[in-house]
């Protein structure tokens, strides 16, 4: 199953507000090369950030950044998905985040249908187990 990933449009205004800034800067200047940074901001925008999709496959997490970047996380690595205000990540375009621990590191999402994907992933993970809003790992 494929999940979008919530987007604050403030964060993505500021980004491209910046663009727009670099680009009235830069088209001043002399040299014409400078012209292209604003374009490889868009390049690096669309090719490593955004759109962000999480993808629920046979046997792992896949996350998806933009058309380039690309990680998988196997369901058996997985101990913790739950709420988190201080998690970083490049694959959550949000600040209302959820966080996958796996394999002792954090890797921060924003599934745009949050009940959705922890129930997918809950299905898919049996060491897992429901625990309020979160899943974390049975302790045996």
């Amino acid at each position: 199953m494929e999940y979008r990933s919530k987007v604050d449009w403030g964060t993505v205004i500021a980004i491209l507000t910046g663009i727009g800034f670099t680009f009235s800067w830069v088209r001043d200047l002399p040299d014409q090369w400078l012209s292209a940074v604003p374009a490889l901001a868009l390049v690096l925008v669309f090719g490593f950030i955004y759109p962000v999709r999480y993808q629920t496959e046979g046997d792992a997490l896949v996350l998806r950044a933009g058309a380039i970047r690309q990680r998988r996380i196997p369901y058996t690595d997985i101990t913790r998905v739950g709420p988190s205000e201080n998690a970083r990540g490049t694959y959550a375009l949000s600040k209302n985040k959820l966080v996958v621990e796996h394999r002792g590191k954090t890797t921060a999402v924003s599934p745009d249908e949050k009940e959705g994907f922890l129930a997918d992933i809950a299905m898919r993970c049996p060491q897992l187990s429901q625990h309020g809003n979160e899943l974390r790992a049975v302790l045996t």
